[in-house]
């Protein structure tokens, strides 16, 4: 009997866990989303969904970047898509580009996950996680929005305070 009670209890206590939820926003946001100061963002360089390399650099001084990082199982990736699939659409004739940056997910998993999604926008692979440690990337989804001048202007969640920093650096 003890025994069965024992076995009720852990499982008890293991199914609790398993039922809290993610956190929507990182633990910690970037100091440009707290402080209105902008710093340096990290280069970095990084293949696409296609195996082309992408680099943050080749866009300073030309386009605004949206650095977008998230996986395939995160729910609350998922959710931010059609919204950053509208971002796209909105902007793709002005200066903004969103680079998606899967976190530690091999292309043969992200790829039909893209297809059935519609993604208009670019995915690189992070595959050992390295640009999201350099981003200091705590919770997912996190957004970095890299002004033209290559410094991070803002890093949190996705939501009204990214939309009107995107409009105020695209013009």
């Amino acid at each position: 009997m003890k025994k069965i009670i024992m076995i009720a209890l852990v499982f008890s206590v293991f199914a609790l866990g398993m039922a809290k939820k993610p956190a929507a926003a990182p633990v910690n946001e970037n100091k440009a989303a707290t402080t209105g100061t902008s710093q340096a963002a990290p280069d970095f360089k990084l293949k696409d969904i296609s195996g082309k390399e992408v680099k943050l650099s080749d866009y300073k001084g030309k386009k605004a970047v949206l650095l977008v990082f998230w996986a395939t199982w995160c729910v609350y990736c998922r959710q931010e898509i059609p919204e950053l699939i509208a971002l796209q659409e909105q902007y793709k004739s002005k200066n903004l580009e969103i680079l998606g940056i899967n976190i530690q997910e091999e292309a043969g998993k992200v790829k039909p996950f893209l297809e059935k999604s519609k993604v208009n926008y670019t995915i690189l692979l992070d595959i050992k996680g390295e640009v999201a440690r350099a981003y200091e990337v705590q919770g997912i989804p996190m957004n970095i929005l890299v002004d033209q001048k290559g410094n991070v202007i803002y890093g949190g969640s996705f939501g009204e305070q990214v939309k009107t920093l995107i409009a105020q650096s695209v013009k």
